[in-house]
């Protein structure tokens, strides 16, 4: 009898240890931080150590100018994405409050909560604010069939060294920026803005882009967007480096 009374607590014990860390088990696997596509912010705080994710609680601060990027899983075809920008001198601090869009809660600006049409604004001072757009984006899909281009999206050149290998380049670059339209019109969507954007890059031999160089003048904020999106895109390999010119 002496001995099952001292080994209860012991079991019981144990088993309370299990339950809490179960209950403060952190979630990393819900909403992702886009780091390539949100220059001048910084993780101040995130519970999922080492990762590209952000865990409830996480704390971030967009600089000014900074653009924030997050993405979650909506469904089996699609993600939730939403872009933040600060258009204001002062830094903006972000709370990920929970797991369900839009995940966000600004910490240091006040009556900035109010979602409507997906959208966030908030007033900070004259002709400053911090704003954003959430939006469900397909994703990309990979085909070797050539794509139509819209009337919005030109390829004005393209550089490679083999000519006969141009029809096969550009049904290459055609798909990769028929995908990319969906975060493309979500830059858009946030910035109000259908002004032109002519970009040059070069993809390399790994898929890899290597330099995206502006070439239209005006509007920085949406340029820099699509620019860090067509730097961010998962390239296939291709055969030869190749260096492309596009109006979007």
């Amino acid at each position: 009898m002496t001995s099952w009374l001292i080994k209860v607590p012991a079991i019981l014990t144990l088993g309370l240890l299990l339950n809490c860390t179960a209950a403060v088990a952190i979630d990393c696997s819900t909403v992702q931080y886009l780091k390539n596509k949100s220059p001048g912010t910084q993780i101040l705080s995130n519970g999922c150590i080492g990762m590209q994710t952000l865990s409830v609680g996480s704390e971030l601060e967009l600089a000014a100018g900074a653009r924030l990027w997050l993405k979650s899983v909506y469904n089996a075809t699609t993600n939730q994405q939403l872009i933040c920008q600060n258009r204001s001198s002062i830094p903006v601090r972000i709370n990920i409050e929970n797991l369900a869009n839009p995940w966000i809660k600004v910490a240091n600006i006040e009556n900035c909560q109010q979602w409507v049409n997906n959208r966030l604004n908030c007033s900070i001072a004259d002709g400053q604010k911090f704003f954003c757009v959430s939006s469900i984006i397909k994703r990309p899909t990979y085909s070797s069939s050539k794509p139509e281009r819209t009337t919005s999206v030109q390829m004005r050149a393209i550089a490679i060294g083999k000519p006969e290998n141009i029809a096969k380049a550009e049904t290459y670059i055609d798909i990769a920026v028929l995908n990319m339209q969906p975060e493309i019109n979500l830059c858009r969507n946030l910035l109000n803005s259908q002004a032109p954007v002519e970009l040059i890059w070069n993809v390399k031999l790994t898929g890899e882009v290597d330099d995206v160089s502006i070439l239209s003048e005006g509007n920085y904020e949406l340029s820099s967007c699509i620019r860090d999106i067509v730097m961010s895109y998962k390239y296939p390999k291709p055969k030869e480096t190749l260096t492309f010119v596009y109006k979007f």
